[in-house]
């Protein structure tokens, strides 16, 4: 099975080839026109040291590319994002704007010219390290070898923080230490005691808050101003890795986690919750399988953030809410889902969720052989944590609107003259 990266690298190439020869010389240029698009958009991926098959920081970098960029924004499956435009309204949206595809296209079609290098806008500048800016707490795990017959595999490994006093978080940045194997990393929270509970991953149900992670286009939780990620005093950070990789080589994997403590008064705790469903049965070969889980909320919320997450035979996923008064609302519509891009939609502003609404996902699953990422048509397939298995959540993130933490904790400040 190949993984994310090489899954894009071939349809980009695909694309190259299919793609017919660009139309006759026109106005648009590389340094005045398309270049300040690439900037605002693009490069913050596209650029030496992230998980991508090519860079787009300059002219001759880009040129070699342009059939395939062509193919890819107008069909909009570049710059990733999976939400339907109609529903919701979201601060990370990472969709181009028409008129931007439309200058993009028309560039590549009047033949990709390259232009006055004296209009090329100033190069971006991206400071090495950390996105979060320096940490206050690093932490990382012991190496982890995976040996040369491993393919898919869950791993929790606990580092203890050494923290005597609750801390409370501003921002969290994971950081794989080998991006080829790393597929998804999730950052659970866990007493002492939890290291000797039962269970497959030799946690039991010790396991605490979440603190983001980091998967195929996120790697950094950061909260608004009055908000924070608890971490109780005496805490270990349990780290649930997915590695996933091609059988026949020894692979290696430090996993390196940056805290910034809030350096503010947070009033509200950043909490995890899930719609989901871990009783279905998808039969072999069914090629729009439908799996449904619903609950209802229980007191006055705000949510923050949402993420769809499936496994392989995934296809899409519809989350609405039906309100105590019985109104119903839209909230995420994912009509192509893409299990190589993880993505947080954050709204644009918090929604409310009063007491007695009830959450509903609906997921729809391709077992069939027309799925070409499908393991194994011909078996049945219920839920698990490998990739050969199946999920079906809705995580999200949220606050709750009865709680107002007004006493002021001093731990909650960082000390800005030592680092745990």
């Amino acid at each position: 099975m190949t993984t994310h990266r090489s899954q894009f690298g071939l349809v980009a190439l695909t694309l190259m080839l299919a793609v017919a020869p660009s139309a006759t010389a026109g106005d648009i240029t590389f340094t005045k026109d398309v270049a300040p698009i690439l900037n605002e958009n693009c490069v913050t991926c596209h650029r030496a040291g992230e998980a991508v098959p090519f860079t787009l920081t300059s002219y001759e970098e880009i040129r070699p590319w342009a059939k395939s960029i062509r193919k890819m924004v107008d069909s909009r499956l570049m710059p990733p994002w999976h939400a339907d435009a109609a529903i919701g309204k979201w601060k990370n949206d990472r969709r181009l704007s028409e008129e931007d595809i439309n200058t993009i296209v028309a560039w590549i079609d009047q033949g990709a010219r390259r232009g006055d290098p004296n209009d090329l806008p100033p190069a971006l500048t991206f400071e090495e390290g950390w996105k979060i800016g320096e940490p206050d707490a690093v932490f990382s795990i012991p190496e982890q070898v995976l040996p040369a017959d491993l393919e898919d595999e869950y791993r929790y490994v606990p580092i203890p923080t050494g923290f005597k006093e609750d801390r409370w978080i501003q921002s969290v940045e994971t950081r794989p230490g080998n991006m080829e194997v790393v597929h998804h990393v999730i950052i659970f929270t866990a007493s002492p005691q939890a290291l000797v509970g039962g269970g497959g991953d030799g946690f039991g149900s010790g396991l605490g808050g979440g603190l983001g992670g980091f998967a195929p286009g996120s790697s950094v939780m950061k909260m608004s101003e009055g908000q924070g990620l608890k971490i109780p005093a005496g805490s270990l950070l349990v780290l649930q890795i997915h590695y996933h990789k091609e059988p026949g080589t020894i692979e290696r994997d430090i996993t390196t986690v940056g805290l910034k403590f809030a350096d503010y008064e947070v009033k509200k705790e950043f909490r995890f919750g899930a719609i989901g469903n871990e009783g279905f049965r998808i039969p072999a070969g069914a090629e729009y399988y439908s799996v449904d889980a619903n609950f209802v909320v229980q007191e006055d919320i705000h949510l923050e953030q949402i993420v769809p997450h499936m496994h392989l035979r995934g296809k899409d996923m519809h989350v609405w809410a039906k309100y105590p008064d019985g109104r119903t609302e839209d909230i995420l519509w994912v009509p192509n889902y893409d299990f190589n891009w993880q993505t947080f939609y954050e709204f644009e502003t918090p929604l409310m969720i009063p007491e007695g609404t009830e959450l509903f996902a609906k997921a729809h699953f391709d077992n069939s052989e027309n799925n070409p990422f499908n393991p194994d048509p011909t078996k049945d397939v219920t839920f698990g944590l490998p990739t050969t298995d199946e999920m079906m959540f809705a995580f999200y993130m949220y606050t709750a609107d009865n709680e107002e933490l007004s006493e002021f904790d001093p731990s909650i400040v960082k000390n800005t003259d030592s680092k745990e």
